[in-house]
């Protein structure tokens, strides 16, 4: 699926979902997806990291090896729902932490109805997040290569360099001819200038810095945050705020 151009299964969707709002596309992509599920291309893909990591512990293979894999898994997609069956000779200290974090659990030896529950809870919060999407707002980028859309809610920050402007999110950036005020006039009150070059998304704010002049993003990723800035930044009440170099 990755052989095609990007244009080309936007304008796949555009046409599959005209025909039937409620139908799906799954692409088979062998790396990263990120950028096919921004809401423009595929609804899921194949996910093969995940069947490797399944099938080898299926396959012998020891429980800290495939949590690694399920910490990569989770890593590359942050709000992927995981299903993890286990048992008593798997402690929950493998499965039960942050960088794996499971959406649903089943703990061997479980009976048919308990397995449809989980499996019925499970789906119904998949599909409540799916509907919720196809209304999801997004900044549309228009190329010679043709249109992006980027979801707002995955938008990290904005940054002004080489004469043009760079959308990142989590793990892309997508740049094109725009100025920073033009952006900030554009984009919703979540995104608040913090230096001339940059707009930050407040509600990917992990921390900030006020004495180091600094903002840390929930990506582990910084930006930087001008003096005249900062009142502003305080004004729209980020829980937060590190005056002296500890959390508050």
């Amino acid at each position: 699926a990755n052989e095609v151009s990007d244009e080309t299964w936007q304008n796949f969707r555009d046409s599959v979902k005209a025909l039937d709002s409620e139908a799906v596309i799954i692409g088979e992509i062998w790396d990263d997806a990120t950028k096919y599920l921004m809401g423009d291309m595929y609804d899921s893909v194949m996910n093969y990291l995940f069947r490797n990591a399944a099938t080898g512990f299926a396959m012998g293979q020891n429980a800290s090896h495939t949590a690694k894999e399920l910490e990569k898994t989770r890593e590359r997609y942050k709000e992927a729902f995981l299903l993890l069956i286990a048992d008593s000779t798997v402690s929950p200290m493998e499965y039960l932490r942050p960088s794996i974090l499971p959406t649903a659990l089943l703990l061997r030896p479980f009976s048919r109805p308990q397995c449809e529950q989980v499996l019925s809870e499970l789906i119904g919060s998949y599909c409540s997040r799916f509907k919720s999407r196809e209304d999801e707002e997004v900044f549309l980028i228009e190329t010679r290569e043709g249109n992006q859309r980027v979801p707002l809610s995955q938008i990290s920050y904005v940054e002004a360099r080489e004469k043009k402007i760079f959308i990142c999110t989590r793990s892309e950036s997508f740049g094109f001819y725009d100025t920073i005020d033009h952006m900030l006039e554009t984009l919703p009150d979540n995104f608040l200038r913090c230096h001339r070059s940059f707009i930050v998304n407040m509600d990917k704010v992990k921390k900030v810095h006020l004495s180091d002049n600094m903002i840390e993003l929930d990506t582990g990723e910084t930006v930087p945050l001008s003096r005249s800035c900062k009142k502003a930044v305080r004004e729209y009440g980020v829980k937060k705020v590190d005056s002296g170099g500890h959390a508050s």
